[in-house]
């Protein structure tokens, strides 16, 4: 919605479904309660799971959503795919129109890591498998981050195709820091294996004997859930709080941000912390704005070892809780969704002039 934003009279939104604040005759869906269509499939998968009912309201739901689209993209000159469909991509293709797909971590480049050793959450880079094709076939890939642009380079895209857009951040109010005895980690997103939270919960319970409290907040996924109730057994200091709607009341109320990820596209929640003045411990595989040493510490994914080193930094010295996070918080002030919407559009216009 931020590019949409920027330039709302040349831009028309597609969509299944949308619970932004924006209301415009330029956000369309193929008919009136198609939203509570797609929310009642969710709901569905959510209570009965990967049923033959889910499957069928979801194939039908996908149908009926790519014919609207194809209406819509007769349209317009320039599609930009959020959603991978290789479908609508080889349309939009077959009658002339610009293709542009949002660019994510690419699925060979997952299985490579996988192959290194990185264990997955049940291989669930298998669903993205279709991706690949989206990849090869769109015109143009915007890479929200220099890692994405690494792992789409390695699966032999073009790199003439690919255009790095970091993404923004709202802004968040300065930072008052008050030293406390325990030093508060928070993590905040989906609490599965390939986010890193068992090395995280194992890094804060190596250090057991420190007053650290490590607050989780997001969805816990059922096939992590048994393996992180064992492992938080006993430790009183961590706690899973689930699902926050005022997730940014909560870094103010914590010192350190950890998010040590096996891979993402590029996390929001790691802007949104630092623009709240949190100091960062992440890996490369999160597409971060991180500055090794600057603005917190990059670690290897999967080294719990490594986790626990740079905790231990902060721990003993307070003072680079204030020092790093003041730099992050600073450093964020650069990176605004307006400026993101703007270079989008600046994009869309170089390439309707190639």
């Amino acid at each position: 919605m931020q590019i949409f934003k920027s330039n709302p009279d040349n831009i028309s939104v597609i969509c299944r479904a949308n619970q932004s604040y924006i209301r415009s005759p330029h956000i369309k869906y193929p008919f009136r309660g198609f939203q509570l269509y797609s929310r009642l499939i969710q709901l569905i998968f959510k209570l009965l799971g990967n049923t033959i009912i889910y499957r069928f309201l979801r194939m039908t739901e996908l149908h009926v959503f790519e014919l609207f689209a194809k209406t819509e993209i007769r349209k317009f000159d320039i599609i930009h795919f959020f959603q991978h469909s290789h479908n609508l991509i080889q349309y939009a293709n077959s009658i002339g129109k610009i293709t542009v797909i949002e660019g994510f971590t690419h699925p060979l480049f997952v299985k490579k890591l996988n192959n290194e050793g990185l264990t997955l959450d049940d291989k669930i880079y298998n669903s993205d498998d279709h991706s690949i094709l989206c990849y090869r076939d769109s015109k143009y890939i915007i890479s929200p981050s220099k890692w994405v642009s690494q792992s789409l380079i390695y699966a032999s895209i073009d790199k003439s195709k690919i255009k790095e857009i970091y993404y923004g951040v709202h802004y968040h109010k300065d930072r008052e820091y008050i030293e406390g005895l325990a030093l508060r980690i928070i993590f905040a997103g989906g609490v599965k294996r390939t986010k890193g939270i068992i090395e995280l919960i194992r890094a804060v319970n190596e250090l057991k004997h420190l007053k650290l409290e490590l607050n989780i907040f997001g969805r816990q996924y059922f096939t992590i859930k048994e393996e992180v109730t064992r492992l938080i057994k006993g430790n009183n200091n961590i706690k899973i709080h689930g699902f926050s709607k005022n997730i940014i009341d909560q870094y103010y109320e914590n010192d350190l941000y950890i998010l040590p990820s096996y891979f993402e596209g590029s996390s929001k929640t790691i802007f949104e912390a630092m623009s709240c003045g949190l100091p960062v411990i992440t890996t490369p595989n999160s597409g971060s704005i991180v500055r090794n040493g600057v603005d917190g510490f990059i670690v290897p994914a999967g080294d719990m070892n490594a986790i626990v080193e740079k905790i231990k930094i902060f721990y003993f010295n307070r003072d680079k809780i204030i020092e790093m996070g003041s730099k992050a918080q600073k450093f964020t002030r650069s990176f605004t969704w307006e400026g993101y919407g703007n270079k989008v559009n600046e994009f869309y216009e170089f390439i309707i002039q190639k």
